[in-house]
């Protein structure tokens, strides 16, 4: 399925994550203490060829991949990619980063979908 909205991506998105991990979340999460969970983000951008009307709609797309120091994630970090891949057909670069007792899996990679036509009055 090609995404239309911010919102179709977010649920696109949920689905796949939730194969890898039950403690999935939009930008920051705010839920119990736990070991290991994602969050996710995106911006997105139409574009433009020769008629000057957006004609698909880009996200770039971050999943971040988040395990407390001294937590084994090396299944999930695999099983992240796997599901990007077989949700998007994208094979994401990955990052490795540090923060305040946590380590960080950092994926991104880029969504293409349709153009949302009562926006761009299509």
């Amino acid at each position: 399925m090609m995404p239309r909205t911010d919102g179709e991506l977010n649920e696109l998105l949920v689905a796949a994550l939730e194969t890898v991990l039950p403690d999935v979340w939009e930008g920051v999460y705010t839920g119990n203490d736990i070991d290991k969970y994602l969050t996710f983000s995106h911006y997105s951008r139409g574009i433009v060829y020769a008629n000057d009307r957006p004609t698909v709609k880009s996200w770039r797309v971050t999943v971040t991949l988040w395990a407390k120091n001294r937590v084994n994630a090396d299944a999930e970090r695999d099983a992240v990619r796997l599901a990007i891949w077989r949700a998007f057909g994208e094979y994401p670069a990955c990052e490795n980063a540090t923060d305040d007792g946590w380590q960080q899996y950092i994926y991104e990679f880029t969504v293409t979908g349709a153009v949302e036509t009562e926006v761009y009055g299509g």
